[in-house]
């Protein structure tokens, strides 16, 4: 049985419209039927039956609503270069949005701020999943018997959806152990996340889909649209790491962030001395009645223990459809009004973040004309305050991390034609030699570990500006660089937005019909479904039959 903190340091040691508009990105054989099975809620909790997640609207049509456009003054004024097809859906179903929980939790009310809601990330991917030609219910009479994948709902969301879309129902007890959070009000007192939830959980999954010794261990699917940094968020692994290791081993855990704290407010304590260089050996972590874990445990644990696989995905930012700024002429040509912008408030983990800002100034940004001001927006309008806005009329856009190590603005600048400026260490809670795990990263450990097909793993240098916070520290002017790119090195400037438009696709969650394997159908959920099968293939129980195909069908019609 593994404690929850040698499982956390097996994961650093190893670093191992309608549906017919949303785009099926499931790549199949055609002869592969019934291969997904996805599992509806579970009775985790004591004393009542949960909600049917079939019931639930997870459809792309349901979760948004009307779109805004380029030219949209809420969205992004009529400015030249910026496509008019450039446009962003907004949430629907107000109590899941951002401005219904979240918008308490920064009180930051800023104009355009709640323009996308990345914490329905998992209903959007299980709603995702549920359009997939082979997936069916559990239980279902047409469903088989032998899935290559179960995709199972978290326990966050079996809460959420019982009691309500407030992040007291999932952090009940944050308000009372950390005064560092006084603004969440605990409204639901009675409901806790008590380890015996998450142990029914895993054990009820286990009993049913893990059966090696009959040949039989599907690839477990879990997402979650929230980060490793609260609370309870590592709850969920603390109980898994109590589980068979062959059973963890077929966990795939997908979400908004992959990469572990160095130490949680409520599980872990860090201690205070370590060498950023050798992170995953060197630091050591205690827990209650436990004491510090040596190297050598973890060097031996870490061959041996049960280490789910950790993936993150994209956030969702609303743009549905990825607009090609360097095909567009007048957008290509365009200089924009900013050359540096950092749009972000200050966060207490992540150093680099307030080193940059005071790097670029009280407003957030350098305009590229000597004779403007960043006091009136470098000659923008002043109520053109949108993240949006402001992304698409920059030319860099510095993506420190804040509370983790990835924001949700590197998304939007990215989908906007700003080039991402992205730092790896930097944050005290990660370490300042962590190469972190973006999405589909290609020289991220944890991706590299994975073993998957190459095509599926994206080379940011081909559309981001990627610096280490070592050379921050060592006092390279990055400022400068990036200032002085697009006339002293113009190929490169030119080469990083054309890798924009190459990127997006993988990066954003598609709404268009998808009928074949076209690159105008590999979106986010195209690209972890791909290699969630890669990953099913690989178990020594796996089905051989599934495979990629470029030419296969990819939704129900």
């Amino acid at each position: 049985m593994a404690p929850l903190y040698m499982l956390i340091m097996s994961v650093l040691a190893c670093e191992k419209g309608r549906m017919s508009a949303e785009g099926k990105t499931v790549l199949l054989r055609r002869d592969v039927q019934r291969s997904i099975v996805l599992e509806d809620f579970l009775p985790i909790f004591d004393g009542e039956d949960p909600p049917k997640l079939r019931s639930m609207s997870n459809a792309m049509h349901e979760l948004y609503g009307a779109s805004a456009c380029s030219g949209d003054a809420s969205f992004v004024s009529a400015a030249a270069g910026i496509p008019q097809s450039f446009c962003a859906a907004l949430p629907s179903q107000p109590e899941s949005r951002m401005d219904a929980y979240k918008k308490e939790w920064q009180h930051r009310p800023e104009p355009g701020r709640y323009y996308f809601d990345q914490y329905r990330l998992e209903r959007l991917m299980l709603g995702k999943w549920q359009r997939v030609t082979s997936a069916c219910w559990a239980g279902d009479a047409k469903c088989g018997a032998a899935p290559d994948i179960v995709v199972v709902p978290s326990v966050r969301l079996h809460l959420l959806a019982k009691e309500g879309w407030y992040w007291e129902v999932i952090e009940p007890r944050v308000n009372a152990k950390f005064e560092g959070w006084p603004w969440l009000k605990a409204r639901f007192t009675n409901t806790t996340l008590e380890s015996k939830t998450y142990e029914r959980y895993w054990e009820l999954i286990r009993k049913k889909w893990h059966k090696p010794e009959s040949n039989f261990a599907p690839l477990i699917v879990m997402h979650s649209s929230f980060a490793w940094d609260t609370p309870n968020s590592l709850a969920a692994l603390r109980s898994l790491a109590e589980q068979p290791a062959s059973f963890a081993q077929r966990v795939v855990i997908a979400g908004l962030e992959s990469d572990l704290p160095l130490r949680s407010s409520n599980d872990l304590v860090h201690n205070a001395a370590f060498d950023s260089s050798e992170l995953s050996v060197l630091t050591q972590f205690q827990s209650a009645g436990q004491g510090y874990v040596s190297t050598a445990a973890v060097n031996a644990h870490a061959s041996s223990a049960g280490v789910p696989a950790l993936v993150s995905l994209p956030y969702p930012v609303g743009v549905l459809q990825p607009v090609s700024f360097m095909k567009e002429a007048s957008s290509a040509a365009k200089d924009r009004k900013i050359r540096i912008l950092m749009d972000g408030a200050a966060k207490p983990n992540s150093w680099i973040r307030s080193f940059l800002q005071s790097k670029v100034g009280s407003a957030g940004m350098i305009c590229s004309s000597a004779s403007a001001s960043s006091a009136d927006l470098c000659g923008l309008s002043h109520t053109r305050r949108t993240v949006y806005d402001l992304a698409a009329n920059s030319a860099f856009c510095l993506e420190p991390g804040g509370d983790t190590p990835t924001r949700s603005h590197f998304f939007v600048s990215l989908l906007s034609g700003c080039i991402p400026v992205i730092f790896d260490g930097g944050n005290h809670m990660y370490g300042n030699s962590t190469v972190f795990a973006w999405p589909w990263r290609q020289d991220s450990p944890k991706m590299q570990k994975l073993h998957v097909s190459s095509n599926l793993l994206v080379n940011y240098r081909e559309f981001a500006v990627v610096y280490s916070s070592e050379e921050v520290l060592a006092g390279r002017d990055i400022i400068r660089e990036l200032t002085e790119m697009p006339s002293k090195d113009p190929d490169r400037f030119k080469s990083l937005r054309n890798g924009l438009d190459k990127a997006a696709r993988a990066m954003s969650y598609g709404n268009e019909g998808c009928q074949d394997a076209s690159d105008n159908c590999k979106d986010a959920f195209w690209t972890f479904s791909s290699l969630a099968f890669q990953l099913a293939a690989q178990g020594p129980t796996a089905t051989a039959s599934v495979t990629v195909l470029a030419d296969a069908k990819l939704h129900k019609s």
